[in-house]
């Protein structure tokens, strides 16, 4: 943990000293969004609120605590009650899902539909640095505001997404949307992003998350209200990302 705290320290410095000087890498981009949603971070938690809009299953809720560190993560339903106590683990691009009355934890895939349009890996903690291959299209605007637009390709069939193309605003490097592509091509889901939140880390201020609104682009009645809160830095022990965990 101590080793992992140094490294996220001297990422803040390399980032910020890139920022100041000339535009930062793609690789230096994407380092700055993951933190803003929990990947890469030593250790951090916070609640989230899922609100699924389907036409097919009308208006559901779920409450997660989520808790991460560097590329793992775990998510516990703490709502509804009939759900409580499962819990996601992400341990880089694996996952598994399992609970206490549950005698072994069940490899899932992060591609599988959690809630409407939100998939296993859109509530886990954010890694495409290490997941993805990127590359700067273009600079743009995104409701006025001037962003980059990234590529993303998968490195491996475990990511959630093939292909991404990522708008991330010059000024606060943080996401501002995203657009989901399968291998094929085709335009599946879309994201829009809020940063309101913040957190409080080793004297400083860090963006972090408030919504995400993923829309299925197939059926755009299709809706998943992502929502962040209490989001503190914390440590956390070394078996908390163990599969063995999950059904204890």
């Amino acid at each position: 943990m101590i080793r992992l705290r140094k490294l996220f320290a001297a990422a803040l410095l390399l980032s910020a000293m890139a920022h100041a000087t000339e535009a930062p890498t793609p690789e230096e981009i994407l380092a700055a969004t993951d933190r803003v949603r929990g990947g890469g971070m030593p250790g951090v938690q916070w609640n989230l609120t899922i609100t699924a809009n389907d036409p097919d299953s009308g208006t559901n809720v779920r409450r997660l605590q989520v808790r991460a560190a560097g590329d793992n993560s775990v998510a516990e339903t703490t709502f509804p009650a009939r759900a409580a106590g499962g819990r996601l683990l992400q341990l880089g691009r694996n996952m598994w899902y399992g609970r206490p009355d549950l005698q072994k934890a069940v490899s899932i895939s992060s591609r599988q539909k959690m809630m409407g349009p939100a998939a296993n890996g859109d509530i886990a903690s954010t890694n495409y640095l290490k997941d993805y291959d990127a590359r700067l299209l273009r600079e743009d605007t995104f409701e006025g505001e001037p962003a980059y637009v990234l590529e993303l390709v998968g490195r491996s069939r475990f990511v959630t997404y093939d292909r991404i193309i990522y708008w991330v605003s010059r000024a606060r490097l943080v996401p501002v949307k995203a657009e989901f592509y399968t291998v094929s091509g085709k335009l599946f889901k879309t994201a829009v992003f809020e940063t309101d939140n913040h957190l409080a880390y080793d004297g400083q201020d860090l963006p972090f998350v408030s919504r995400m609104t993923i829309r299925d682009e197939i059926n755009d009645n299709n809706v998943s209200v992502l929502e962040y809160s209490e989001i503190r830095a914390r440590d956390f022990p070394l078996d908390a990302f163990s599969v063995a965990s999950l059904t204890r």
